[in-house]
Parts: C-alpha cells; structure tokens; sequence
C-alpha cells in the first residue's frame, strides 16, 4: 500500500483492503463466528503487529447428521441388514493391505454375540495398520474419498450408527516418530460430538497395531427385522462378501465367532 499509515497485510479483496488502499478511515474489525477461520492482522492496531492476529472465519456448510442417516436406504434383506458389519470387515482389510506386503500376514477377527436378539453384539478386530492421524482424520469427514481409489465410498459408518445403536473404537497404531499411540472412542448419533473420548481398555501387545471396533443393539426397525438371525445367513452372506479373495488366495485370515 502506498501510504503514509502503517502497513497491514489483509487479504486481497476484502473490504478492510479496499478501504486502506483508498486512503479512508479504518474500520473496527468484525468478526463472523462460523466453522471455517483464517487469519488477518488486528485493523485497530496502530503498529505492524504480525503475531497479534484476529481470527476471521469464512462460512461452509454444516451437515445434519441424525437427518443424513435417517434418510439412508434402510435394508429389505438380511444381506442389506448385514452390511454395516461387512464394511467394518471391508475397512480391516484395507488396514491389512496398508500394513503388510502380502494379506496372508493379515487377521480379522469376528465375534457375533446373541444373534437372534435385538440386543446383537458384534467385535470386528484387525491386525492392519491402526487408525492413525491420516485414517482419523478421514473418519471424521463425512462422505470422504480417502478410499476412493480401492473403491470406498465414505459412506460405511454411517450405516453403522443407522444399524446400531452403541459403537466404539478402539486403535493401537504408530504415529509419524515412530512411537506407540492409542486412539478409544465411542461413535454415537448426534448432530454433534459424535466422538466421544474414552479410556482405552483392550489390552495390546506393545509393538501390535490393529482396530477394535465393538457394535451392540440393533436400533431402527429394519435392521431389527431383518439382521441374520441364523449363524448359516451369516456365514454365507460373509463368503459371498469376500468369495473374490478366497477363490484368488488373496485374503487375510477371517475368523467368524458366533453365538446365539
């Protein structure tokens, strides 16, 4: 700015810009308060003052997300009511692939409890690479494509809250130094926090990474209507999921626990 005030950098195209490159008088600062912030220097400040900044955020749109899961499809056939627990499946062995060179070296555990039962329990547990700071951060966005590439269409945890109605995470992974981490918490439907903080309780061997992922009680009608209630619907529908990588001998091990 050619002038003889005190030179602030603003953003280009801002109001505040246009009235100092005019030579008018400056104008309180206003900040908006919605999700997304960035930052410019205090208008009112009568030195330079590059560390001494008032956060100005930009609107985005917010999602409703008890409404976005109510209006997903809901199942007409035990294979549909099942798949919630297919995508946990789906999602352990992509973490296997981004762990190991070859699937074989991979494991993922199922345990089905109560089958039959409106209060259905189901452990989907893994040995892959954990839910790391890039694998969280795609967990907490919303019609993400961080698989896009290996087919994932974002969209799996949300039927997971639309089919259960308690859900919790559990992760032992290795952050960017190299160092153990663990990451526990529980997923609920809420417009907002969703994720809520809790201690972890599985106790992992101490260089193992892995997923834990714990639903239990079916909550809206459909899926108590039509969730498997015989361990055969189970384990057939499972087969059919995964048929390509059995027939191809490209499949982590997968180990199914049920009981009724």
């Amino acid at each position: 700015l050619s002038s003889s005030r005190p030179q602030h950098r603003l953003l280009p195209g801002c109001r505040a810009w246009e009235w100092l490159s005019q030579g008018l008088p400056r104008p309180k600062p206003s900040v908006v308060l919605t999700p997304r912030k960035f930052y410019a220097p205090k208008l009112h400040s009568t030195q330079p003052a590059p560390n001494d900044r008032l956060p100005i955020f930009m609107p985005s749109l917010r999602v409703n997300l008890s409404s976005r899961v109510r209006k997903l499809l809901k199942p007409s056939n035990p294979q549909q009511a099942l798949q919630p627990v297919l995508e946990a499946m789906s999602n352990s062995v992509m973490a296997i692939d981004e762990r190991f060179e070859t699937r074989s070296d991979g494991r993922v555990s199922v345990s089905i409890k109560d089958l039959g039962s409106n209060d259905v329990s189901v452990t989907v547990e893994d040995n892959g690479i954990g839910l790391d700071d890039a694998h969280y951060e795609a967990f907490l966005e919303v019609d993400t494509e961080f698989k896009k590439e290996r087919g994932g269409k974002g969209v799996g945890r949300l039927y997971w809250l639309d089919a259960f109605r308690h859900i919790e995470v559990q992760s032992q992974y290795f952050d960017n130094d190299g160092t153990v981490q663990r990451r526990a918490f529980k997923f609920v439907l809420e417009d907002e926090e969703q994720i809520q903080d809790m201690s972890p309780t599985h106790n992992w061997a101490e260089s193992q990474t892995g997923t834990i992922i714990k639903f239990r009680g079916l909550r809206s009608a459909a899926y108590i209507e039509k969730f498997p209630k015989q361990a055969a619907m189970v384990v057939n529908h499972t087969v059919s999921e995964f048929i390509a990588d059995f027939l191809s001998r490209n499949s982590p091990l997968i180990a199914l626990s049920i009981e009724t």
